[in-house]
């Protein structure tokens, strides 16, 4: 094969470079027009848009589902428990609503609650549990006087609870 067609398209660098092989040339409008005769990548914008427009909706409808469970959480009531008319021991009780739900361990001891564990939990914000508890424990009631005990859904799961336990729960 001799030198000139050693190249796949049948001429060398040499052959561009000397003029015997005339390479195309586009003027800058020439190029532009074919590279917007391209249909390229349209779809993959539609495709972006769609997606970004899914995680949206879903985002916004998820926050609105929280705020409604929330609302629906916050309007349940409790009752007063009576520690004073309970025999010693650990009772157990759960409340859940929602996605939210709470298992707790009462600790009675001489008519007094002496303590409240929170054995487990799904969806409760960690940093009330023992806020709520030891207003609990004060007051000796899920009458707190405490006007920020309630005002959270946790809370609400939380004294809900501990209602369960004193009112129903089992004993250990």
């Amino acid at each position: 094969m001799s030198e000139k067609n050693s190249s796949i398209f049948g001429f060398n660098s040499d052959d561009v470079r000397s003029g015997a092989v005339e390479m195309p040339t586009e003027s800058g409008e020439e190029a532009a027009e074919k590279i917007r005769r391209k249909p390229v990548g349209r779809w993959v914008y539609v495709l972006a848009v769609a997606v970004v427009s899914l995680i949206a909706a879903v985002m916004l409808i998820s926050s609105f589902v929280d705020r409604v469970n929330d609302g629906l959480v916050m309007e349940l009531q409790t009752g007063d428990i009576m520690p004073s008319n309970k025999a010693d021991g650990l009772y157990t009780g759960s409340y859940s609503a929602s996605d939210m739900g709470a298992s707790v361990s009462v600790d009675v001891a001489g008519g007094y609650i002496i303590s409240i564990t929170l054995d487990s939990y799904a969806g409760i914000d960690t940093e009330r549990v023992l806020t709520v508890f030891d207003a609990i424990i004060a007051a000796q009631s899920l009458e707190t006087g405490d006007d920020s005990i309630g005002t959270q859904p946790t809370d609400k799961i939380l004294l809900l609870a501990v209602q369960d336990a004193l009112n129903g729960g089992g004993v250990q």
